[in-house]
């Protein structure tokens, strides 16, 4: 009998939110407002400069309470205690004008994240993710048909989707491939706890 353990789930789902108000916005946070940042890509980012989290915008408060609603969904498939709660702790945009990307990378001090597709046209970037085994395959097998069935996966590919919500476990690699195309990239990237408080 072959049994497959490990699995690694990535949620993809359709959510409502007023995209509009939410890049205008990010727009003129981004045109009014150096980033503060450590990553060796140009990628620009709302992290440490504006606090949506204390914000009173219905449109951002309702955009929160719909993520958690998923991450919530998403957290059940983990057996999750009952006596925690999915809170957000972090928030905040990602511009990538023609030409950027966004190297791997993780978000430590929560344990769940999401990604958010406000505005991506064709080849604006992908989002790349790692599998936790190609960091530990020292001697990796010679395979004749990488990537083609579950058993050799170690990256999976999202193409950007507006109007589209990513769920994943913050420990999990990923990335985000060039800008390819003509026009800026905007999404936004959140993290949760689960917590008591």
């Amino acid at each position: 009998m072959l049994e497959l353990w490990f699995s690694v789930p990535i949620k993809k789902e359709k959510i409502n939110y007023e995209k509009d108000k939410l890049v205008t916005l990010a727009n003129e946070i981004y045109s009014t407002t150096d980033a503060i940042t450590e990553w060796n890509c140009d990628t620009y980012s709302t992290i440490g400069i504006y606090d949506a989290i204390n914000t009173k915008e219905p449109y951002i408060l309702d955009l929160i309470k719909t993520s958690e609603n998923e991450v919530v969904k998403f957290a059940k498939l983990f057996t999750t205690n009952d006596k925690f709660f999915i809170k957000t702790i972090d928030f905040w945009f990602n511009i990538s004008k023609p030409g950027s990307y966004q190297e791997f990378h993780n978000h430590p001090d929560s344990h769940f994240s999401a990604i958010i597709y406000l505005q991506a046209a064709k080849d604006s970037g992908n989002t790349i993710f790692k599998s936790y085994e190609s960091y530990m395959n020292m001697h990796p097998l010679p395979v004749s048909k990488p990537n083609t069935t579950r058993y050799v996966y170690d990256m999976c590919t999202y193409e950007p989707e507006e109007n589209t919500i990513i769920i994943f476990k913050s420990n999990l690699q990923h990335k985000v491939s060039k800008n390819l195309s003509n026009s800026n990239r905007i999404s936004i990237a959140m993290n949760f706890a689960m917590t008591t408080d």
